[in-house]
């Protein structure tokens, strides 16, 4: 029981820490708003974050955002060792579970094939829509410009790009319907 207590305090005190540094470019409710050891939240070059109530981050979970929007909705939980990362919008609506492992970009390096190093080419960046009610299982990535609909399961280890249908499953590389929600 005091352990519990505990962590919820450590919880309260690392909130109240990351509404200081950051200020107005993050919103989130201290009470409502749990990251474990190890999580990372980096707010960069004008980008902002608001969490929703009740999110949840297991350890190693990293959000950053690099002048892009990152809107998490309510009751938005996920497992170890994530990558939520926007340089554009990532918007996840309510009651959302991620898997372990799962990665959220939303922009590209870029990509010609040229003299210049990848790494010194300007990114190409796509805002990702995630709908309401959505199970993301293990090690997906979810690429720039995909948009996932409402009531949708991604099987582990998928790669999604593009559009997927409300109440369906996806698996694969790339996510394709296996099969309708009912």
């Amino acid at each position: 029981m005091i352990s519990f207590k505990i962590k919820y305090v450590v919880f309260l005190l690392k909130n109240l820490i990351y509404k200081v540094k950051f200020k107005k470019n993050i919103s989130l409710n201290f009470f409502k708003v749990g990251m474990e050891r190890g999580c990372l939240l980096i707010v960069k070059n004008g980008g902002c974050v608001d969490f929703g109530r009740v999110n949840y981050f297991t350890r190693y979970t990293n959000i950053e955002t690099y002048g892009g929007q990152i809107k998490f909705g309510d009751n938005v939980s996920f497992n170890r060792n994530c990558n939520i990362v926007s340089r554009s919008k990532i918007k996840i609506g309510d009651n959302c579970m991620f898997g372990p492992l799962v990665s959220i970009y939303d922009h590209n390096h870029g990509t010609h094939l040229n003299t210049t190093p990848f790494s010194k080419q300007n990114y190409k960046s796509k805002e990702i829509s995630i709908g309401n009610n959505v199970w993301i299982g293990a090690g997906v990535v979810v690429l720039p410009g995909s948009s996932i609909g409402d009531n949708v399961i991604v099987g582990a280890n998928a790669v999604v790009l593009g559009s997927l249908d409300s109440n369906s499953i996806y698996m694969g590389i790339p996510a394709k319907k296996v099969k309708n929600a009912k």
